[in-house]
């Protein structure tokens, strides 16, 4: 939301002058009823058939660190070297320090316990700390892709990454069927669908 929704914002209230905008940023699951939302992003699926969901952008999680703590402690070889490296867990996303891999050339499925000195129930604070050189972490490409394309960032065992289907993980527009035929939502999703190719 702060990195690939709310800098669009000002071009769409430009775009639509009628439609007003209430955003609340929040990384823990809303209910898009109870809450009385028109549209939320959420990455995941859709579990609940009395929503409709429209599927923004993948959301591929890769494992990454700073070039600087590589230097300092050495790239890992293999999974089973991950063991030996401080690794920051995304609480929301793993279990019990458990990542949950697949290796990209042999399909193997992998779960790799890791442990490190910060865990967190918010990627921007990984995020941060992976840039300071604090350990390895498994984020999100639209978090983390320009720092490894900048060199902040270096992929660490690029075969590998999170070990999610692609419907249970995507960013999806979610909103009620019965706001389905609104002219201000549907508005707004598509103008998601413009901005989401910034995300991957």
């Amino acid at each position: 939301g702060r990195l690939h929704i709310a800098p669009h914002l000002p071009e769409f209230l430009a775009r639509y002058p009628e439609i007003d905008i209430d955003l609340t940023l929040t990384d823990h699951f809303v209910d898009v009823i109870e809450e009385g939302a028109d549209v939320v992003v959420r990455v995941g699926g859709l579990s609940d058939s009395s929503l409709f969901a429209r599927r923004l952008a993948p959301n591929r999680r890769i494992l990454c660190a700073a070039p600087a703590y590589l230097d300092r402690r050495g790239r890992p070889a293999n999974a089973d070297d991950l063991a030996n490296h401080t690794c920051l867990v995304y609480k929301l996303q793993s279990t019990a320090g458990v990542w949950h891999i697949c290796c990209g050339e042999s399909g193997e499925h992998r779960e790799v316990r890791v442990k490190g000195r910060l865990t967190a129930n918010n990627a921007e604070a990984l995020h941060a700390a992976v840039l300071g050189g604090v350990g390895i972490t498994l984020l999100p490409t639209w978090l983390v892709g320009d720092d490894i394309q900048s060199g902040r960032l270096e992929r660490v065992l690029p075969t590998l990454e999170a070990d999610l289907t692609p419907d249970e993980t995507a960013i999806h527009a979610i909103y009620p069927h019965k706001r389905l035929l609104s002219a201000k939502v549907r508005a707004f999703v598509d103008f998601l669908v413009e901005c989401r190719g910034q995300w991957e």
